[in-house]
């Protein structure tokens, strides 16, 4: 045995967020989703497109946020509350994980506590 053994992989941790942005592990973002290990932008255009406006939950993110099969699944709803979480889902995610809902500067919070542990996946919206 040699002391080669792998690197653990980095946890995300989110270090701050204000209106329009949200820092993680030193680096600025716009909307993302946490999916383990991996900071993934938001496909703002697509949800627009589906939504005619990015301030939805859509059922495909839903899915994709129980990727990893995470224990806790946290929304940050945007700085005001305006990220609306469609039913279906939230149905979709509350089958298989907790889901937890709340303004993004709280939910970072809870994002950063749930995760040290329990598996947890994010959305973070970053504006209103």
């Amino acid at each position: 045995m040699g002391h080669s053994a792998g690197k653990a992989p980095l946890m995300v941790k989110i270090d701050s967020t204000a209106f329009g942005k949200v820092v993680v592990n030193g680096n600025k973002y716009e909307d993302i989703l946490i999916i383990g290990n991996s900071v993934i932008p938001r496909d703002k255009e697509k949800i627009r497109a589906i939504y005619g406006t990015s301030h939805m939950l859509s059922k495909e993110e839903a899915v994709k946020l129980l990727k990893d099969n995470p224990e806790i699944v946290v929304i940050g709803n945007g700085q005001h509350g305006a990220l609306k979480v469609d039913e279906e889902a939230a149905g979709v995610i509350k089958k298989s994980a907790e889901l937890i809902v709340a303004r993004t500067p709280e939910a970072i919070k809870k994002y950063n506590e749930c995760s040290r542990m329990k598996r947890t996946n994010a959305l973070i919206h970053v504006t209103c």
